[in-house]
């Protein structure tokens, strides 16, 4: 069975198809999805839903994923039951799907469907990070922003800032209540363990790559908030596939 290369710039391709699945099923909802997010580097939104694409079998190099065979699995979440419906009814109507990476074109047919069980939301809760997370901060005179280390001294007030420009898509969408800001300026956040691994997701070969972390961690906030990375991803560049998180096992939970 030959090996299929995979870019990791896979991910910005599935949160296109994930948008163009939405509005088959719903143009006015997918015309509303569209337009909402926080609006990042390079024009990526940051919206109220998360997915990634991932071979069964796989090696990870430097500039691309080997696959091993044609089996793959994505794994998508959405906060709006509406939205998640609207993907539904466009996945029943053509279960097929095309996507194109550095390494060419890619046609994937759904076999199997199977819907997960999302976690009992808390204030406080423990996640993994699967994919790299990433936070960014510019200095004055600097060109380039810089992406924080989680262990950096500046990195939880800039979660700060970061949840609380992200609440707006709460409010866009009537998801938030009232308080919900003063929850997020008392959020208490603390890595579990010595797994903080620096990784670099390259996008294009001969390209500098853009760096992140993934670690676990724990982190107290409203239970919207919870809802919200979980569904929508943690951090910046979730529309490139960083940020997708699972809670740790439960007896990690902390009630």
């Amino acid at each position: 069975m030959p090996d299929v290369k995979v870019s990791y710039n896979i991910g910005t391709q599935i949160g296109s198809l994930v948008n163009f699945k939405v509005s088959q099923g719903n143009k006015i909802l997918g015309k509303k999805w569209h337009d909402e997010g926080e609006l990042y580097n390079n024009n990526h939104k940051a919206k109220l839903s998360i997915a990634r694409i991932r071979a069964v079998k796989a090696e990870y190099n430097k500039a691309y994923i080997k696959a091993v065979g044609y089996d793959f699995i994505l794994d998508i979440r959405f906060y709006i039951p509406s939205i998640a419906k609207a993907f539904d009814k466009a996945t029943l109507l053509d279960d097929t799907f095309t996507i194109t990476d550095n390494f060419g074109e890619k046609s994937f047919k759904i076999i199997k469907e199977k819907r997960m069980k999302p976690p009992k939301f808390f204030t406080t809760m423990n996640y993994q990070l699967r994919t790299p997370s990433a936070l960014t901060t510019k200095s004055k005179g600097e060109n380039e922003k810089k992406v924080l280390n989680p262990k950096d001294s500046i990195f939880i007030d800039k979660l700060q800032q970061h949840l609380l420009r992200r609440t707006e898509l709460l409010y866009r969408f009537g998801n938030a209540r009232e308080g919900l800001e003063e929850g997020i300026e008392d959020l208490s956040f603390k890595i579990i363990g010595d797994k903080l691994k620096e990784k670099k997701i390259f996008f294009r070969q001969g390209k500098a790559g853009i760096k992140g972390y993934e670690y676990n961690f724990q982190l107290t906030v409203p239970i919207e908030v919870h809802k919200m990375i979980y569904f929508g991803g943690f951090l910046e560049s979730t529309s490139q596939g960083f940020g997708y998180l699972d809670t740790l096992p439960e007896k990690y939970f902390a009630k």
